[in-house]
């Protein structure tokens, strides 16, 4: 949802409650959304996977005007015969102050140190080292050389990877799934019925405390 988190986390971090205007941007999405077969083309794979490759060829096509998909995603439309452009995701509306730019955590790899380890704090020392240097290295060589030089056909989409990176957030009711919170939206599309509001209200509960469990470290 444009400018919209499902769970938001306050500094020092603790989980907070759904902010209203995320309920009350779900609530209010038009019932063809909700209701037309052909709206969003991405649930054309039932199955509860979206496949994201049917919104993508559709694109492609010139029948989809909007897409939304993990910026690695973007390196496929190299040579679409159609002209586009980046954008992030819209505010709210005018009295937000920044932009929300979710970063997907689907297929992030991960590195992990097996038990068997002898020295696992040199381990993740160097882990960190690495990680560390990479914003010189691997980030500017991804961020400037293949992005902003190979993937992208305007000066304005150059400005819009700016406005991204620098507003990304992480939106744990998305990424854990608390309460069954992440994936409210899709069987709200899936079911073609537009039942956020009392969904919502039903999770809510169960969402926040699955969620305060995990900043106590109990799981």
């Amino acid at each position: 949802m444009g400018g919209q988190v499902l769970l938001p986390i306050d500094e020092p971090p603790r989980p907070l409650k759904t902010p209203a205007a995320t309920i009350e941007e779900a609530a209010a999405l038009p019932p063809l959304h909700i209701t037309d077969g052909r709206i969003p083309v991405i649930l054309e794979a039932r199955n509860m996977s979206c496949d994201y490759t049917i919104s993508l060829k559709a694109f492609q096509e010139g029948r989809l005007l909007f897409g939304a998909w993990a910026l690695t995603e973007i390196q496929s439309l190299r040579n679409c015969e159609q002209d586009f452009g980046v954008l992030p995701f819209p505010k709210y509306n005018e009295a937000q102050e920044n932009y929300h730019c979710i970063i997907s955590t689907s297929l992030t790899p991960a590195v992990s140190i097996p038990i068997t380890n002898p020295n696992p704090s040199q381990a993740g020392l160097i882990l960190e080292a690495m990680a560390y240097y990479s914003v010189d290295t691997v980030t500017h060589a991804y961020y400037d050389l293949s992005l902003n030089s190979r993937f992208i056909r305007d000066e304005e989409s150059s400005e819009m990877f700016d406005i991204m990176f620098a507003n990304s957030v992480y939106d744990f009711g998305y990424i854990f799934d608390v309460g069954g919170l992440g994936m409210i939206l899709d069987n709200m599309f899936y079911n073609k019925k537009n039942t956020f509001s009392s969904r919502y209200a039903s999770m809510e509960k169960k969402a926040l405390a699955a969620l305060e469990d995990i900043f106590s470290g109990e799981h």
